[in-house]
């Protein structure tokens, strides 16, 4: 947390430092989308991140919408505390496979607008 307060800190000095407008939106690109922004999100793109295999994650979590499957995994999340009962078991497993899908989306969404911000 330090580290990334400490960058926030050093972006905002370096944005705000500029006079001109035009040299404070490039030193905004610059410092906080390329050196922060982008950086972060790099290493989703590496080969052991969950997001490169994103389309076979969703695949598996559409699969999993089969009346059997739902009962196993509402039977489970009922085992284990996370449900009431069964009903409520299949309606939180419903919802984490559809908040699966829906991750994957916005994270998908998110690359889109920063490479739009980048050209």
């Amino acid at each position: 947390m330090r580290a990334i307060l400490a960058d926030l800190k050093r972006v905002r000095w370096t944005v705000m430092e500029p006079k001109t407008v035009a040299t404070r939106l490039e030193a905004f690109f610059e410092e906080f989308v390329q050196q922060l922004l982008l950086k972060d999100f790099g290493p989703i793109l590496t080969v052991n991140h969950p997001y490169r295999f994103r389309d076979a994650i969703v695949d598996l979590a559409r699969i999993s919408c089969t009346l059997e499957t739902m009962q196993v995994l509402a039977e489970e999340y009922t085992a284990s505390s996370m449900a009431a009962d069964i009903e409520d078991g299949r309606m939180a497993a419903a919802d984490d496979l559809l908040a699966i899908e829906s991750i994957f989306d916005q994270i998908g969404e998110k690359f889109e607008r920063i490479e739009a911000f980048r050209r």
